[in-house]
């Protein structure tokens, strides 16, 4: 017999079954040479293989059609081969018997030849049905044992780690198995995610247990358990001696911080916790201090002189919301809820004079001219509040367009003019206020509506000439219009595969010609929950050119033996520009008096 091609989609069950022949009309029929196949196996044997000769007689010209089924107890595929024109050989393939529990399976494999291909005619003895019997008995291996290179698993996570915690367990046969090692797992318990198995060699399975990540738990530990049925078949109808095999889990989440890779930490060369929290801080350059405001363990202000390392304390009547040093250095003023609070840095023993203001202070910016400027706390459109410090008189100046909520001021280093950069609005810009006039009066915005991104904060270069922003792009100022708020190029920052970087503080020292700035991630640094994941790095530029000379991370610190991130919240130059100083929190100290810390870099 000879496999002619078949053209039928709907028949292609059947092949074409032709002889070389002709002649007249004939009258074909068909035979085989066994009318049953009994076949029998024990587990430990290979799946067993029958063939089955099928004989054509009185072939026709025109050829005949042949089709093989079975149903599939036992019988895991048929198929045929045509060695000759008159003559198929059925294979008849079981499964392996390993893989069947020990008992009788009986099928019937079907073999039709008709004249067409509907099969509409078959010929004679068409269909013939062959009985089969498959018989399974015996064991496999009583020596075959199941083991695993553990029993088992522990494993620590930091909640800022995101990467999904695996541990693998290698299992065993001791002996080699036709199909290899089969496991099914089943796991109890907390912390697991999922339990897979991968083939290794006919004598080793891997498993792998997943488990949940540390950022979706709480702080704890989470024990499980992991029961693996160890078999020599898929369907795990025959185990292995020892089996099942039981793995305990051990899982604990902790808050220890993971050092950023790839970069170099900041170099410290001292530290000193700060016995109180730091809402808002500042720089006196005049005084060579850090100013700062707070509101634990009681609303103050501190002024940390860093020459000698003393801090004096102020204490305030409200809780801070934001500090604003005057252009000279020598006296601050202090935002709160409807009150804004003037005190001078010089004085021994400071009397704190307060001002009304009809505002819950945002920000604020004390000019040289003996008025302080506050921006509300809002998410609507507000007006600028202006305050005379020796009157104690408020003035609302309605800016062109309105002032809107939670805007960031700061003051030009001539004196004459306030730059503001809005939050909360699509694009974001910035503005400038006209300080030389009584009252202030709106002047213009940047020329750009979204082209350069400004992220709601600035500062200045010590000359005036430079807007740094906290998106890293960079803006001309000056008195003139024409040239004011014009895009001057752009500190490189870093990026990630979210919204990027933004810087969060900055400072500039002309004397050494640096910008030194730290930027956060924004994405994980923003986020409502405790940003575990929140990473900060110092940067430093040189301030002609904006060339970037490095990038440090602000790594973990321990304290009494135990890790925590440190976030980066500003950073200042001294006086002569030759120490920067660092103010940090570390994240998830219990201790308040610990939380803050001023750091002097190297």
């Amino acid at each position: 017999m000879r496999l002619m091609s078949w053209w039928l989609l709907a028949l292609a069950a059947f092949a074409v079954l032709g002889c070389s022949g002709g002649g007249g009309e004939s009258d074909p029929s068909i035979s085989v040479d066994r009318s049953t196949v009994s076949v029998s196996a024990t587990p430990a044997e290979a799946a067993p293989v029958v063939t089955v000769l099928l004989s054509a007689q009185d072939m026709p010209a025109e050829g005949l059609y042949l089709s093989v089924d079975s149903t599939y107890n036992g019988v895991q595929s048929v198929s045929w081969t045509s060695p000759s024109e008159d003559r198929a050989l059925i294979e008849i393939r079981f499964f392996a018997p390993g893989q069947l529990p020990n008992g009788v399976y009986r099928d019937t494999v079907t073999i039709s030849v008709c004249r067409d291909g509907y099969c509409a005619r078959h010929v004679n003895n068409s269909p013939l049905r062959i009985p089969v019997t498959y018989t399974v008995s015996g064991s496999y291996n009583a020596d075959a044992q199941a083991s695993a290179d553990r029993t088992q698993v522990v494993l620590t996570a930091s909640k800022q780690d995101a990467v999904l915690p695996v541990a693998s367990v290698v299992v065993s046969s001791s002996e080699a198995l036709p199909g290899g090692v089969y496991v099914q797992a089943t796991s109890s318990g907390q912390g697991i995610a999922s339990v897979t198995s991968t083939s290794l060699s006919p004598t080793q399975t891997r498993v792998d247990v997943s488990f949940l990540t540390p950022q979706s738990l709480d702080v704890g530990r989470y024990d499980g358990s992991v029961t693996l049925r160890v078999c020599i078949d898929s369907s795990c109808n025959r185990a292995l001696v020892g089996s099942p095999l039981t793995l305990a889990t051990q899982y604990t989440v902790n808050n220890e911080p993971i050092p950023e890779p790839g970069l170099t930490p900041i170099d410290v060369a001292s530290r000193a916790a700060l016995p109180h929290d730091v809402v808002d801080a500042e720089y006196s350059r005049a005084l060579d201090s850090v100013v700062m405001v707070a509101s634990w363990p009681s609303p103050a202000l501190y002024i940390h002189d860093t020459r000698t390392g003393t801090e004096r304390r102020v204490a305030l009547a409200k809780v801070p919301t934001a500090v604003s040093v005057s252009p000279d250095g020598r006296q601050a003023a202090v935002g709160h809820d409807a009150l804004v609070s003037i005190v001078d840095l010089t004085a021994a023993s400071p009397v704190v004079r307060t001002l009304q203001v009809s505002a819950n202070v945002y920000d604020l910016v004390l000019d040289g001219s003996g008025r302080v400027h506050a921006f509300p706390r809002s998410s609507q459109w507000e007006q600028l509040h202006t305050i005379d410090v020796a009157t104690n008189t408020e003035t609302l100046v309605q800016a062109l367009g309105g002032i809107y909520g939670n805007t960031r001021a700061r003051l030009s280093p001539s004196g004459t003019s306030l730059y503001m950069a809005n939050s909360g609005l699509s694009p974001d810009d910035i503005a400038k206020i006209d300080l030389t006039t009584s009252p202030p009066s709106y002047l213009y915005d940047s020329p750009y509506h979204g082209e350069y991104a400004m992220c709601s904060n600035l500062w200045f270069k010590e000359d005036g000439s430079t807007i740094y922003t906290a998106c890293g792009n960079t803006l001309r100022s000056s008195s003139v219009k024409a040239n004011d708020l014009i895009y001057a190029g752009r500190l490189a920052l870093s990026s990630d595969s979210t919204y990027g970087y933004r810087i969060v503080s900055l400072s500039q020292s002309s004397l050494v010609k640096e910008v030194a700035l730290i930027e956060m991630n924004s994405a994980q640094c923003l986020s409502a929950y405790e940003p575990l994941s929140c990473k900060t790095h110092l940067n430093l530029y040189e301030s002609d050119f904006l060339n970037r000379s490095s990038v440090r991370s602000i790594p973990p610190v321990s304290v009494g033996g135990v890790g925590y991130a440190q976030e980066g919240r500003f950073v200042f130059h001294s006086a002569d520009g030759s120490v920067k100083w660092l103010i940090s929190r570390l994240v998830g100290m219990p201790d308040p008096a610990s939380e803050y810390q001023l750091v002097r870099l190297r």
